[in-house]
């Protein structure tokens, strides 16, 4: 289910949040025009810096694993 904005309880400014969470990690990401769940599975390295590495559901249903800029993946913080 994706929502249509970013909930104000989400921490989305330092992708260090990102690089400091464990492995496999709950995530929001940016997909189109929404935020949507996903897994954090890994951060390669990449020629310009790091890039997300997410499992997520499409909106066709099907799950998919992509690779995302950082600055489309947030953490939410849940307490």
């Amino acid at each position: 289910m994706t929502a249509p904005a970013l909930p104000g309880t989400v921490d989305h400014g330092d992708p260090r949040t990102i690089l400091g969470l464990g492995l496999p990690a709950h995530v929001l990401v940016r997909l189109d025009d929404s935020w949507a769940p996903a897994w954090l599975i890994g951060r390669p390295q990449c020629a310009d810096g790091w890039v997300a590495l997410v499992q997520c559901v499409d909106a066709t249903g099907r799950e998919q694993t992509i690779r995302l800029a950082p600055d489309r993946v947030t953490v939410a913080n849940l307490g």
